[in-house]
């Protein structure tokens, strides 16, 4: 459904585009544009160039995903210049006033683009239904993020830990050696701060993992935990969805539009108002009220 939608504090489903405080971020935006805080290739800007920008010394602040933004970049530009004072760090994540506990972050995201399917050729159904629904057990979780126990982890004191098989392997580099033993690459539930709690991502430089684990503390620092923002994972019924899409795929793209123009300044900000009014007359409304059917249904389904 796109992370434009989330959950307000009464449970109903807004779409933030077009609430008044979307309004706010543009205007903010739209004074960063003004001042050439922001780059002017922001709407066709790459990873690739964003990242030679960045090691060329053109970049103050970026988003980025860890651990190539804490680390990986430093190593490139310290190749280039190892003399370089170069340092990228995590920063608080930002908030419109001070001690204000965001409800919407990175942890919201309900779905990673990994999914699965089973084709009417499958000759046994069930069986394929068993193995997906083992990777999302407690025991399937545990062999596809760690291994075998007493081979590939061991649990100490509640949690694993690699065993000296894996981090002394005479063949293979612990990363290595780990890999034979995990599945990642599948519609499973992914430990994906195994490397950096255990420190065992030797990908990294040393003290690199510290660091990262320094950004994720921070990062989470200022996000309110016990709140459900994003919305879970909801479908459409099939006579709704063809509906649902057309509409939305007009509205989605009349918002980017409108994204660049209102920042740009191509398009004043006192018609925020009028914008707003388009997207109802567009069927935002509609749309609100299929995404609330479906979220019902999928309250029923979980009850």
């Amino acid at each position: 459904m796109g992370s434009d939608f989330a959950l307000r504090e009464d449970g109903t489903i807004q779409y933030g585009p077009a609430e008044d405080g979307y309004g706010e971020y543009l205007t903010f935006m739209h004074r960063l544009y003004e001042e050439g805080l922001l780059d002017p290739d922001f709407m066709v800007q790459d990873a690739t160039t964003m990242h030679t920008k960045i090691v060329n010394g053109e970049v103050g602040a970026w988003v980025q995903m860890m651990p190539i933004g804490i680390g990986g970049l430093r190593g490139q530009v310290l190749a280039l210049d190892p003399d370089s004072d170069f340092y990228p760090i995590g920063v608080l994540n930002p908030v419109k006033e001070e001690g204000q506990q965001l409800r919407y972050r990175q942890g919201n995201l309900a779905y990673t683009a990994s999914g699965a399917a089973i084709t009417t050729s499958c000759k046994d159904i069930a069986t394929a239904c068993r193995v997906l629904d083992y990777a999302w057990s407690d025991e399937g979780n545990m062999l596809l993020n760690w291994g075998i126990e007493g081979e590939s982890y061991q649990m100490v004191d509640g949690w694993p830990e690699l065993t000296e098989q894996i981090l002394n392997d005479s063949q293979y580099t612990p990363s290595e050696a780990f890999s034979r033993y995990r599945n990642l690459n599948g519609p499973y539930p992914q430990d994906h701060t195994q490397r950096l709690v255990l420190k065992r991502d030797y990908s990294l430089p040393d003290g690199a993992v510290d660091e990262n684990i320094a950004a994720l503390d921070l990062w989470s620092s200022n996000a309110n935990g016990s709140v459900r923002a994003g919305l879970p994972s909801i479908t459409m019924l099939t006579e709704e969805a063809s509906e649902y899409a057309n509409t939305y795929n007009e509205l989605s793209t009349y918002v980017e539009e409108m994204f660049s123009k209102f920042i740009m300044g191509t398009e004043p900000l006192s018609n925020f108002e009028q914008y707003q009014q388009t997207l109802k007359t567009m069927g935002l409304d509609r749309v609100l009220e299929l995404q609330e059917g479906a979220l019902q249904r999928y309250y029923n389904r979980t009850a």
